[in-house]
């Protein structure tokens, strides 16, 4: 007799898509990298409601791009939440919340639009012309304070350098850095605190009124600097107030001095984790515009454009009601598999899907182009000063923050 075996074979298991929890949004792991937190969100529901949070999330390229353009969003109002609060939050909170309703980017028309057509003249190519060879000896003088051995591309050359020509663009000496960098980490600190704190609150409240005597008294009558001299003409003549001239000062110096110097940091520290890339780079086989580009896309600096529904409206199959915040998230939006191919390589030949960094529609980041040249000065004064630069190790240190790319140290070998 014959006998007959028959082997049956088992299909692998098809792996399993990690749980999602809502809570984790508030987590350390999060607040360092929350790169792999934001493609489970986007996997798990695109358009999701953060009960932590009590915020909604829209973490798709087309969902972001086409609520950057709703009308039902408004850039920011806080009136419902700071009704909410006790007497003692609400004396904490508010101030700095009528601050921040005088910024471009958390203000909607009128104001907005009255302000932007102010300020605009000042990014246009032709205005920004004559500031070129003022970033250029900017960056070649960063450059130049990395010596043989060990340094660091953050500390020692990125941020001293995005400091150095936004206070030559706002007119900021020397001798007052200090001060300017303690307001702008107060400002930074308040628009990034996942949670409501009072005491986050009261310094930025602080940082506020400092600042404020700082402008209207001692930079705007000095007129020194492209935007201080605008902004001091619009302050004598009436066109904008005190409030809001150190608003649009605040905005624009929070904007320029770290996200601008992260950008670059982060950006040539994955141009040297790929020596080939870098040597496209530099042989001119790919612009240096094309890295910039890709630097914004991959580690944008601001995660977050914050939104609040102005109106009940429906979205993507959900109600959003009248009040509600919504997060715009940049960060996830920049890398859609859907519209980036293999979107967490850092890749400079990259073509296809426009980034989202800075925004789009009214709201556009109005120093967008000032913020490009300066990215792009660094890394070719970088290149030309140190042709043998590579990375050290470890190739990057994060700091942990919520809705932005925060670094400390980018070590080097030179």
């Amino acid at each position: 007799m014959t006998t007959t075996t028959t082997t049956t074979t088992t299909a692998p298991a098809l792996p399993v898509a990690p749980a999602f929890d809502p809570r984790e949004i508030l987590s350390a792991e999060v607040a360092l990298d929350p790169a792999a937190f934001f493609a489970r969100l986007r996997a798990h529901e695109p358009v999701h409601w953060n009960e932590p949070t009590r915020s909604w999330y829209v973490t798709r390229h087309a969902d972001v791009e086409a609520l950057l353009m709703e009308s039902a969003l408004g850039a920011r109002d806080k009136t419902e939440m700071l009704a909410a609060m006790t007497g003692d939050m609400r004396a904490a909170f508010a101030p700095v919340e009528e601050f921040l309703g005088k910024w471009l980017v958390f203000a909607d028309p009128p104001y907005q639009l009255k302000a932007r057509k102010a300020l605009q003249r000042a990014f246009t190519p032709r205005s920004l012309a004559p500031f070129t060879d003022t970033v250029r000896v900017a960056a070649e003088e960063a450059a130049a304070r990395l010596e043989p051995g060990e340094g660091d591309l953050f500390r020692q050359v990125a941020r001293p350098y995005a400091l150095t020509a936004i206070c030559a663009f706002l007119g900021i000496e020397d001798a007052e850095r200090e001060d300017v960098l303690r307001w702008s980490d107060a400002l930074i600190g308040y628009l990034s605190m996942p949670v409501l704190d009072k005491g986050t609150a009261l310094a930025a409240g602080r940082a506020v009124r400092e600042l404020t005597a700082y402008v209207t008294g001692t930079v705007l009558p000095r007129g020194s600097g492209p935007m201080a001299a605008l902004l001091g003409g619009l302050y004598a003549d009436g066109s904008l107030d005190d409030r809001e001239v150190t608003a649009l000062f605040a905005q624009l110096l929070t904007g320029g001095a770290e996200p601008v110097a992260t950008a670059a940091a982060v950006g040539m520290a994955e141009l040297l984790a790929d020596p080939e890339q870098h040597r496209a780079l530099r042989t001119g086989e790919v612009p240096y515009a094309a890295a910039v580009e890709e630097a914004l896309r991959h580690s944008s600096p601001f995660h977050f454009a914050p939104r609040t529904a102005l109106r009940d409206f429906a979205y993507a199959g959900h109600r959003i009601a009248k009040g509600q915040r919504v997060v715009l998230v940049l960060a996830a939006a920049d890398r859609d598999p859907e519209v980036f191919e293999d979107p967490d390589r850092f890749d400079v030949r990259r073509t296809g899907g426009r980034h989202v960094a800075f925004g789009r529609g009214g709201h556009f980041c109005l120093g967008a182009a000032l913020a490009r040249m300066e990215v792009e000065a660094l890394f070719r004064a970088l290149d030309a000063r140190h042709p043998g630069l590579r990375a050290g190790t470890p190739a990057l240190v994060r700091e942990p923050a919520f809705g932005v790319t925060s670094v400390s140290s980018i070590p080097c070998l030179v």
